[in-house]
C-alpha cells in the first residue's frame, strides 16, 4: 500500500511578501485617514476655543458698559481706542479702562492698580456708539463692539502663530443709565 503524500503546507516567499505589502498598504491608508480626521477635529477645537474666549471677553466688556455710570471713548478704530468706564460706586473701583493696542493686537483692561490682558491676536476691533441728550450734555446710551481674532492653537485665546483663519465676533448693549425710554 502506498502512503498518501502530504501537500506542501508552507507559504512561498512571494506569497508572504505579497501579504505583507498588502497589509502595509491597508495600515498606512488607515493611519492617513485617521490623521486627517484628527486634524479636522483639532481645527474645530481651535476655532471653538477662540470663539469661547473671544465671547467671554466681549461679554465682560459689554457687562461693564451696560452698568457704567459714565463712558468716554477716545481714539479711533484705525489707530486704537480707549473706553474709560466710571464704575458704579458699590464695586470698590472708581474707573476702569478698556483699550485696544493696534501694534500688539491686544485688548486690555486697566484700573488704578492692575493692567491685564483680556484677549490677544485682536487684528481688528471697531467701536461704535449712539448718544442721547441728558440735560445739557450728550451721553453714550448704546455701544457696539465688533472684533476680529486670529484663530489660535488652543492654548489661550489669540496666542499662537496660526494666521490662516480669523473669527469675527460682535455685541452691543444699551447703557442702562442713559438708555432712552421706549
Amino acid at each position: 500500500m502506498k502512503t498518501p503524500q502530504r501537500a506542501n503546507a508552507a507559504f512561498t516567499l512571494i506569497e508572504v511578501l505579497l501579504a505583507s505589502t498588502l497589509a502595509l498598504v491597508l495600515m498606512f491608508g488607515a493611519l492617513y485617514s485617521t490623521s486627517e480626521s484628527y486634524e479636522i477635529a483639532r481645527e474645530g477645537d481651535r476655532r471653538l476655543h477662540t470663539h469661547i474666549s473671544g465671547r467671554r471677553a466681549l461679554d465682560r466688556i459689554l457687562h461693564d458698559l451696560r452698568y457704567a455710570d459714565e463712558i468716554v471713548v477716545t481714539g479711533s478704530n484705525a489707530a486704537g481706542w480707549n473706553i474709560d468706564v466710571d464704575v458704579p460706586t458699590d464695586t470698590g473701583i472708581d474707573q476702569i479702562t478698556y483699550y485696544w493696542d493696534v501694534a500688539a493686537e491686544e485688548l486690555r483692561i486697566a484700573d488704578a492698580v492692575d493692567d491685564e490682558l483680556l484677549i490677544a491676536s485682536v487684528t481688528d476691533c471697531e467701536v461704535t456708539w449712539q448718544e442721547e441728550a441728558v440735560g445739557p450734555d450728550m451721553k453714550i446710551s448704546q455701544i457696539s463692539i465688533v472684533m476680529t481674532l486670529d484663530v489660535n492653537a488652543g492654548l489661550e485665546a489669540g496666542l499662537g502663530d496660526n494666521k490662516e483663519f480669523t473669527l469675527s465676533l460682535g455685541g452691543s448693549t444699551w447703557v442702562r443709565k442713559y438708555a432712552p425710554d421706549f
